[in-house]
């Protein structure tokens, strides 16, 4: 990348909430809050995997799981950042675990109504 040059990833069509840097340290995923595009159509909240190097999106994950909006997300450690672990803004602020190459939802599980502790990812 040239000195003195900035450059915008300009995937997403509503304001980024969360980012999250793969171990790789080159993939980014994104996480949008829900919105409405100007011909009033509704745009869902989601997670865009992209490449900071060309920009180009490698995925999409969540489109219609989520409410609200994607509030906080990270990429695994133990296995080299193969999941996504993502938690939504709804009432009960899911966490949801994807496997994000194959766009697949492996796990999610409410927030305890009984616990006051926060996820940590």
């Amino acid at each position: 990348v040239e000195e003195q040059l900035q450059r915008h990833y300009a995937g997403h069509n509503d304001d980024v909430k969360c980012l999250a840097v793969h171990p790789d340290r080159i993939t980014i995923a994104t996480g949008q809050v829900a919105g409405t595009s100007k011909d009033g159509k509704q745009l869902p909240p989601h997670v865009r995997i992209w490449d900071s190097v060309t920009l180009n999106t490698l995925h999409v994950i969540g489109i219609g799981f989520f409410d609200r909006a994607v509030t906080c997300i990270a990429f695994s450690k133990s296995n080299g950042g193969t999941n996504l672990c993502a938690v939504d803004d709804s009432n009960d602020h899911v966490l949801s675990v994807w496997d994000w190459q194959k766009e697949e939802k492996l796990a999610d599980v409410k927030r305890c109504e009984a616990s006051e502790s926060l996820f940590f990812l």
